[in-house]
């Protein structure tokens, strides 16, 4: 009788309980949403990073956004006394705009964005991380070539590393990552394109090695910021326009993106003038946007 009254007893604890957690649910803290879709804007020494506004931006104790920025990746790290030491700004943003200043070449950099919501920067909680953005500072430059049948002895080959422009003899080879040809083989008279140094109609060896990919992507400076190591132009070269921009990989594994902003004469002495990006990093194919 004792048993049956302790096992009838036990089963009523239970059902109070299972109801109480059916009809009560422990609710877990609502998520704090980030900032949302992080891009950024890269130059010779500076990052300007732009980013939309997290949707609980209008609540009554947001703060704003604290930018964090590592030579690693960061964004799965939670612990804010661990982020503090990557904090760019010490005073939340209520703008959705931050430049990051004094940034080295060849440094790989990434970014992301965390909302802040609190009392004060004393007392807060963070979001999670935005999507989070890599770059490296680029090298800018511009120049201007001949094509390579010009009578008036003006270079033909550029290096993008040293911003300057060469003439096309063997002795300068390492120096050279394109030049200025045509669509024949020997580049006389045809279509002006800019060409892979290793199709220079010559018998020295030095030229062999010098091999450059290049590629176009298209027009507008600005719509590209990134490329990635395949959609090659098999015949290593691409035609003259004007406006048009190209991604080129050198024969040393840099990445570029080049626009030809200038174009003019007639053959034998077309001439081209363009601006470009450089990317110091080898096999990194982000570049100014």
């Amino acid at each position: 009788m004792r048993r049956r009254l302790f096992a009838g007893l036990l089963l009523g604890i239970l059902v109070v309980i299972w109801g109480c957690s059916e009809t009560n649910p422990v609710k877990p803290e609502e998520e704090f949403a980030p900032p949302r879709n992080l891009t950024y804007i890269t130059d010779s020494s500076s990052v300007t990073l732009i980013w939309q506004h997290s949707p609980d931006k209008n609540l009554e104790d947001f703060l704003g956004y604290y930018v964090y920025m590592a030579t690693t990746s960061i964004a799965d790290i939670d612990q804010d006394s661990v982020l503090r030491r990557y904090l760019v700004n010490r005073t939340p943003l209520r703008d959705t705009i931050c430049t990051v200043l004094n940034l080295r070449q060849g440094t790989r950099y990434y970014f992301h964005v965390r909302s802040v919501k609190g009392t004060d920067t004393t007392e807060y909680t963070l979001s999670k991380a935005s999507n989070e953005v890599d770059t490296a500072p680029v090298l800018i430059g511009s120049g201007t070539i001949y094509e390579f049948r010009s009578t008036l002895g003006n270079p033909s080959g550029f290096s993008f590393a040293e911003n300057r422009a060469y003439s096309m003899v063997y002795t300068n080879a390492s120096h050279i990552d394109i030049y200025l040809g045509t669509t024949r083989s020997d580049d006389t008279e045809g279509d002006l394109v800019l060409k892979s140094p290793d199709l220079v109609s010559s018998t020295n060896p030095e030229w062999d090695t010098r091999v450059t990919q290049i590629k176009t992507l298209g027009t507008g400076w600005n719509n590209f910021n990134a490329t990635t190591d395949a959609g090659w132009n098999s015949s290593r070269y691409e035609l003259v326009s004007l406006g048009r921009v190209y991604a080129i990989k050198t024969p040393d594994n840099h990445f570029v993106k080049l626009e030809v902003t200038n174009l003019s004469g007639s053959y034998p002495n077309r001439t081209i003038t363009f601006r470009y990006a450089y990317q110091p990093i080898t096999n990194y194919t982000h570049f100014k946007r």
